[in-house]
């Protein structure tokens, strides 16, 4: 943690020790090595953890007022999305391209939303939520992450939309994906909408003026599907059809 904050245990003026278990000498002397100076130890190790967690619970709730504190969440392991792309080679051909997008990069604040545009995807597609760069990592942290892929999204009702608005001559803007990081770091996809933009002729009452203009209406989003939003913490959710 120091580390990540750009600190140097110098910096801090106080080191007191929380929880049962500090109270084993062995644990004490570890810390005392480290620290280099005498543990604070004047509070009740057993109580302060609970007691903290009360006081945070009741700042959250809307029944309880007490004393404002802010709390500062930040993502430790970076988030990423990967998906595949055809791209048009020099000689006429096309390949499958890998596609790595950040979605929250490492230090990001949360809770936090953000949007996904996949410009190019006119049918239907599949992409992959996966933990980015963890090199900041030491190797007990990456074996305690042990993780990959968080979850592989499948993204259904883009043909038939495509299809319905194209007929009608929408133009595409993109599938726009809505991701949300709650307080407690648990990710979720709330949405996925797919946007359109429709042309319209506007017929002009002033003679010396265009008999007509082409106007752009505003934004005609066809709704592929929506929900309460599904956890992606460590397990696969369903999201229309989620593997």
């Amino acid at each position: 943690m120091l580390i990540s904050a750009a600190m140097d245990i110098s910096a801090i003026d106080q080191f007191i020790i929380v929880g049962g278990a500090t109270r084993i000498p062995k644990i004490q002397s570890i810390l005392q090595g480290v620290w280099g100076r005498e543990l604070g130890k004047n509070i009740n190790a057993d109580e302060a953890a609970a007691m903290g967690a009360v006081y945070r619970a009741a700042d959250l709730g809307q029944g309880f007022k007490v004393k404002k504190f802010h709390v500062k969440e930040a993502v430790v392991l970076p988030i990423e999305v990967d998906f595949e792309r055809q791209v048009e080679n020099d000689d006429g051909s096309t390949s499958t391209k890998v596609v790595k997008r950040s979605l929250f990069a490492f230090g990001n604040n949360y809770p936090q939303k953000k949007v996904m545009t996949f410009n190019k995807h006119t049918t239907d597609f599949s992409f992959y939520v996966n933990y980015g760069d963890l090199s900041h990592l030491s190797k007990e942290e990456l074996r305690n992450a042990n993780a990959e892929n968080i979850s592989h999204v499948l993204v259904s009702g883009v043909t038939s939309a495509f299809q319905k608005h194209q007929q009608e001559g929408s133009e595409p803007k993109g599938i726009k994906a809505h991701f949300n990081m709650d307080d407690s770091g648990v990710l979720a996809l709330n949405m996925m909408e797919a946007v359109f933009e429709k042309s319209v002729l506007v017929e002009e009452d002033k003679p010396k003026e265009e008999e007509s203009t082409l106007s752009k209406l505003g934004s005609t989003i066809s709704k592929l599907f929506a929900g309460e939003g599904y956890g992606m913490a460590g397990k696969s959710g369903v999201l229309n059809s989620l593997k």
